[in-house]
């Protein structure tokens, strides 16, 4: 498993979304930090970036993040 490092400013965005959809994206970073792999590689300049979607309450949402190494950091996007 990796560890998952979020930085600040995406956890202040996690801490704004009601209750429901934060449940929903805390569980997907714990299934990206167990297999980062699972998002989609971006391309071209963002080719180091990896991005997840995912639907909750109606609304689709984007997790981007990097690998490095043995860690895995969660960006916002």
């Amino acid at each position: 498993m990796y560890e998952l490092v979020v930085l600040n400013s995406a956890a202040k965005q996690l801490s704004k979304f009601d209750k429901p959809v934060r449940n929903k994206i805390i569980a997907v970073l714990g299934e990206i930090a167990a297999n980062p792999f699972i998002g989609d590689r971006l391309k071209g300049d963002l080719a180091t970036l990896y991005s997840y979607h995912l639907k909750a309450a109606g609304v689709e949402y984007r997790i981007a993040y990097q690998i490095k190494e043995q860690e895995v950091v969660v960006i916002v996007m």
